[in-house]
């Protein structure tokens, strides 16, 4: 009850100094509304969508029916003006209708007080732009969503913080009247690797009680597999949990092929979908092929070991060399998927882009110019230990051989054969 006080005097206020305001002029947008500008920065040329006139009494505010477009530009009087600010306000009741598609365009900074404050908004997916670093309270509070899933993209990396900080979107689905504003099957998509400041943003917003943190549920993070369904990928700041359909791998090892016309083979551990991936792990991802991937980040549970890991990576691009060191990067080269020496380099070094991985070996174990590797048996491996028993009362499981060609053998003779692991004669 103290909330909705505190909300109700906090309309009355705003709605006092809406009406003071005024504006500069008028325009029309792609969509046929007439909207309401005021000028904030007549050098820089900068302007924001403010109230229509007359917004006073209960019923006072723009009315939508259908699609609507927060312009990134408007001309007045031959002079083109920065749409920075959409800062209206809507009373409760006002009759505002529906907005079936909203579009924000990069170049907008601020959403205001309560702007889509219950409005009926149809986006399956809503982008707020990069440009956005200021949200009024309660700027998306009991906005009535009304697709049946609803992905809210955040392309800006820094959560905006402060008492305002944060738009609330107001997932407990609290609404006068019993109505159900939560936004069904929702999934708030957050840049790479930030997921974790978002969670850790709690300072709440001026309406609605909501922080960022509030969302620690809803937040997914993507990654784009290429045409070979393989990629590396590096976390930085947050682990990453394997998401269905795919599989993350890293490599602890090389054996070698015994000829420098063959290559050597990798000694791959693989993790199947569920699994959490510690942050600062370099691993190689498999996926279906050009698609984009979403997954969790920053998720509670136990982490995987990937003690002698070999994939190395970064959170952004640059640059990797060490005396004593030879340097690979994934790609599908003449002996198939692989690592690979990076173009001239010839091994002394690599380029990586922001979250790929690289593999790191030895100078004595990496004479061969690439090195294969054979997930499908590590996945396979993967995939049936975790649904076999343990052994119990000293009961053995078979051993895994392959040659030194990284072909698993089931019937070894006599030879040199890697066994577990181990290189091993018999």
């Amino acid at each position: 009850m103290k909330k909705l006080l505190l909300l109700i005097f906090c309309i009355v206020a705003t709605l006092t100094s809406y009406a003071q305001a005024g504006y500069d002029f008028s325009a029309t947008n792609s969509n046929g509304y007439t909207l309401y500008y005021k000028i904030t920065d007549p050098i820089r040329k900068r302007v924001e969508i403010v109230n229509a006139p007359g917004a006073m009494g209960m019923w006072a505010g723009y009315s939508f029916s259908g699609p609507f477009d927060v312009p990134a530009q408007v001309e007045n009087g031959g002079v083109t003006y920065n749409v920075v600010s959409i800062n209206v306000f809507f009373m409760l009741g006002a009759g505002h209708g529906s907005i079936t598609t909203l579009t924000l365009h990069e170049g907008l900074e601020t959403i205001g007080y309560t702007t889509f404050w219950q409005f009926n908004v149809g986006n399956s997916e809503l982008i707020i732009p990069s440009t956005v670093t200021s949200y009024g309270g309660g700027a998306f509070y009991q906005t009535f969503w009304t697709a049946p899933s609803v992905r809210i993209r955040i392309l800006n990396p820094i959560p905006a913080s402060g008492y305002n900080g944060c738009p609330a979107f107001d997932v407990n689905g609290r609404g006068f009247g019993g109505g159900v504003t939560v936004p069904r099957n929702l999934k708030i998509i957050v840049p790479t690797d930030v997921t974790r400041a978002y969670c850790n943003e709690t300072t709440p917003c001026g309406a609605g009680g909501y922080s960022w943190s509030s969302y620690a549920d809803y937040y997914r993070e993507e990654v784009h597999i290429g045409a070979t369904g393989y990629t590396t990928y590096y976390l930085e700041n947050e682990n990453f949990k394997v998401p269905t359909g795919c599989t993350a791998y890293i490599i602890t090892g090389v054996t070698p092929s015994g000829s420098v016309t063959n290559p050597d083979q990798a000694v791959v551990k693989a993790f199947t979908a569920g699994k959490i991936i510690p942050k600062q792990t370099g691993f190689v991802l498999q996926g279906p092929a050009n698609s984009t991937v979403t997954y969790e980040a920053n998720v509670t549970g136990t982490e995987v070991n990937v003690a002698g890991n070999l994939l190395i990576g970064t959170a952004t691009e640059q640059p990797f060399s060490a005396t004593g060191k030879r340097f690979y990067i994934l790609a599908n080269g003449d002996q198939g998927m692989g690592f690979y020496k990076q173009g001239t380099r010839g091994g002394m070094s690599i380029k990586l882009k922001a979250h790929r991985a690289g593999l790191c070996l030895d100078e004595s174990v990496a004479r061969a110019k690439s090195i294969v590797f054979d997930f499908d048996t590590a996945r396979d491996e993967a995939e049936a230990t975790g649904i076999q028993n343990v052994p119990t009362n000293g009961e053995q499981k078979d051993d895994i051989v392959y040659d030194l060609q990284g072909r698993r053998i089931m019937n070894p003779t006599h030879g040199i054969y890697i066994i577990n692991g181990k290189k091993v004669i018999k």
